[in-house]
């Protein structure tokens, strides 16, 4: 299990890198706050794109454009600019994937 600031085998806690820190070849967890102070967005290089699990949207229409609960909305536009700037598909916190390009 990974997350924002470490990952986890069984019960022991092991440090990683941070931001851009890589689990596996094809995939790389992004430092993405906004919603949260300490979200994170699984990245996910696949044979068809790229691919974001992100928290940066609810749902697969983008919505709400501004987020109710955000702990910092312009810390979350930046954290959605990365991500529009870098994948392709953003498979959102509540909602229907969506593709960019």
């Amino acid at each position: 299990m990974v997350d924002f600031w470490a990952r986890y085998r069984d019960d022991r806690w092991i440090d990683h890198e941070g931001d851009g820190y890589r689990p596996s070849e094809h995939t790389s967890v992004w430092l993405t706050p906004g919603h949260t102070e300490e979200d994170a967005s699984l990245v996910v290089e696949a044979d068809d794109g790229i691919y974001a699990m992100s928290h940066c949207w609810w749902r697969g229409d983008r919505s709400p454009e501004v987020d109710p609960l955000a702990w910092d909305q312009a810390v979350l536009e930046r954290s959605r600019g990365r991500l529009l700037a870098a994948v392709d598909i953003v498979i959102p916190g509540h909602g229907e994937p969506f593709r960019l390009r």
